[in-house]
């Protein structure tokens, strides 16, 4: 069954972005800071660069042979079956965990609107919205594509406001001493965060329902 081809480049960077930007850039850097101090700056940006080399492997299969199932579906063809169904396991096993992360946080941030909600209800709120992202899943990939625009669209209105507003009240003493690094926790740290940059390779598995994808990708 040939898939119909109905994201376009915005909608293609709205779902990597939102990949990234949700528990990656809301949840992880609170943990993050408690293992490396200021030098969690240096950790992400060590992440972005050892992403690349997979971010640009994947771009050059993906335009080549623009067909679903990303990892799987490439692995599977050039080294086989078993390879294949390992890979796809391990790629499943990735994005359930990167997903249960950021339906752990949705529950969580719902404290700051309702500080008497307990764990039962913080369970309830993660595991309704996973129930909600799967059905709009299975409705219409172009669906999902409009909303996750207006999602990352918003995300990127409130990181603004953040910027813009909270900057008169950040304390730079927490940056102090930037020079005195401890680079055994960086370089942990930089393990912890790498899955932030992760979503941006996940869009190789709708490469088939992508329009023109040299281009677009």
């Amino acid at each position: 069954m040939k898939m119909e081809k109905k994201l376009g480049a915005l909608g293609v960077f709205s779902i990597g972005a939102g990949a990234m930007i949700s528990s990656g850039i809301f949840v992880l850097p609170a943990i993050a800071y408690q293992n490396a101090g200021s030098g969690i700056l240096i950790a992400y940006f060590l992440a972005g660069i050892l992403m690349l080399p997979a971010l640009f492997s994947k771009l050059e299969l993906v335009t080549a042979i623009p067909k679903a199932g990303g990892t799987y579906f490439y692995i599977e063809r050039i080294l086989g079956t078993p390879y294949g169904t390992v890979a796809g396991f391990a790629n499943w096993f990735s994005i359930s965990l990167k997903g249960a992360f950021a339906l752990i946080g949705i529950g969580i941030f719902a404290t700051m609107i309702g500080p008497e909600l307990s764990v039962w209800h913080i369970k309830s709120i993660a595991i309704g919205a996973c129930i909600f992202f799967t059905l709009l899943n299975l409705f219409s990939v172009k669906t999902s594509g409009y909303v996750q625009i207006v999602l990352v669209g918003f995300l990127i209105l409130i990181m603004s406001g953040y910027i813009i507003y909270g900057y008169r009240y950040v304390d730079f003493s927490h940056f102090q001493g930037m020079t005195h690094f401890e680079w055994d926790k960086i370089l942990s740290t930089t393990g912890l965060v790498f899955i932030s940059y992760g979503g941006i390779t996940k869009i190789a598995s709708v490469a088939e329902e992508i329009k023109d994808v040299q281009k677009n990708l």
